[in-house]
């Protein structure tokens, strides 16, 4: 799930221009079922699998090696959460464009 920072982003970044959101969730969509995508979130969730042990081992951290391991790791996820976040607003505005249109289609009760 994205993070609200992300999604508010998107909602900026495509304000207005419904055909590009629908584009790049278009594209969004085909990013993340690539095989390529799918060998490279691999990767990268099995780097924040040995950050997160890291973050839980009973070892203390000092604070600097904490935030570094918690800002890699946000960073790590970013583009998957950016991803989903372009596909799921793309999903929420194509479904409200479609209540919108089939409510506009109906021909007002009694005419």
């Amino acid at each position: 799930m994205a993070d609200v920072g992300i999604s508010n982003h998107v909602k900026k970044r495509y304000a207005g221009d419904i055909e590009g959101l629908f584009t790049a969730g278009e594209r969004a969509t085909e990013l993340v079922n690539h095989g390529g995508w799918i060998e490279v979130q691999d990767v990268l969730t099995a780097e924040i699998a040995g950050i997160d042990s890291k973050l839980e081992a009973h070892e203390p951290l000092s604070r600097a090696e904490y935030a570094m391991l918690v800002g890699r790791r946000a960073g790590l996820k970013a583009s998957r959460e950016a991803a989903d976040a372009i596909v799921r607003i793309c999903r929420e505005e194509y479904e409200k464009q479609k209540a919108k249109h089939e409510a506009g289609g109906e021909s007002p009760a009694g005419t």
